[in-house]
């Protein structure tokens, strides 16, 4: 069998889940990969770091070293290395970003915390657990294209998450439910929560275009469209993302 494959489409001002394909057949696998799965994003989870350091008050001009730097871990070093070991000396957080480089990534993750980048993720809409280790700034935390779709929906949405009054943090599936005499069952409406300063949604946004215009996402532009979103792979291309608005 080949790769499997999973896709997410979600309406960012509703909530609304627009599409999703689970699998390659429902007859063979009742499997949703899209909903059940849970697989390392890689670099696909470095806007929740980004989002993390803007709330804290870094400034996307602030440059930072490309180069192995060792990271204490209190009884070990951490020395993450980029892809290719190929490495760009003094960047800016914007261009860490446009060219998704990981050592620049592991500084940011060590300044704001771990912590602080787990609690960004699920402020934004991330249900599964994370555990604030110094590599989920690299996307070594399993997650699943729902939710990776539903937190970057609020980067589209100028930093609001859209809930539903029935079912709170979850994506919307259902409208309402109605008896044939016309009575509702169950009104599921949305309810809007500020999960990021409007800024900061803002600065990624504008990051994440740069993204798509200059950087790793290239061939997810859309001509004549504005479009933003981050690509991720983990080792091997045992895992390809993208996620994008």
């Amino acid at each position: 069998a080949g790769p499997s494959a999973a896709l997410v489409a979600l309406d960012p001002a509703t909530g609304n889940v627009l599409a999703m394909v689970g699998g390659r057949n429902y007859s063979q696998s009742q499997f949703n990969l899209a909903a059940q799965s849970r697989r390392q994003p890689g670099s696909a989870f470095k806007p929740f770091v980004l989002a993390a350091a803007l709330e804290e008050g870094i400034s996307p001009a602030t440059h930072f070293v490309s180069k192995r730097v060792p990271i204490q871990l209190g009884d070990r070093v951490w020395m993450p290395s980029n892809y290719d070991d190929t490495y760009l000396g003094d960047i800016s957080l914007v261009d860490a970003t446009v060219h998704s480089d990981n050592t620049v990534y592991a500084q940011l993750t060590q300044l704001v915390g771990p912590r602080a980048v787990a609690r960004t993720a699920r402020r934004l809409g991330v249900t599964s657990r994370l555990n604030a280790y110094f590599a989920i700034g690299l996307g070594a935390e399993a997650v699943n294209p729902l939710e990776l779709a539903r937190a970057y929906s609020a980067f589209a949405n100028g930093g609001y998450r859209i809930d539903t009054t029935t079912f709170g943090n979850r994506p919307r599936v259902i409208d309402e439910v109605q008896k044939p005499s016309g009575d509702f069952v169950l009104r599921n409406d949305q309810v809007s929560r500020r999960v990021l300063e409007p800024r900061s949604a803002a600065w990624v946004n504008t990051i994440l275009q740069e993204v798509l215009r200059s950087g790793t996402g290239t061939r997810a532009a859309l001509t004549g469209w504005p479009a933003a979103g981050k690509t991720g792979t983990t080792e091997n291309y045992g895992d390809a993302w993208f996620v994008g608005y």
